[in-house]
């Protein structure tokens, strides 16, 4: 079985790792430069579950992201950034 792989789209970039605690301090200091106070994992969101609102605003199609099967969202802060899973 592979190993889940985090995505995180960031202006015209994008972090990826294996794990996720490398790319939320990136994402926190990103909020806080927008000037967000609090930051805070709010859902992770099955992308079979996902409405098709999440699905267009995580570049997620057929149930693919860059390629890999996408598994989960990660939003943080009731839904102003998130953290894709893949495998």
């Amino acid at each position: 079985m592979p190993k889940p792989q985090y995505h995180l789209l960031l202006d015209r970039s994008e972090y990826k790792s294996y794990h996720i605690d490398k790319l939320e301090p990136k994402l926190e200091a990103f909020a806080r430069s927008e000037g967000m106070t609090d930051f805070r994992k709010t859902s992770i969101v099955s992308v079979d579950e996902a409405n098709d609102y999440m699905l267009e605003e995580c570049w997620i199609q057929d149930g693919k992201y860059n390629g890999r099967r996408a598994t989960n969202i990660h939003w943080y802060n009731d839904g102003l950034t998130y953290i894709i899973e893949t495998k």
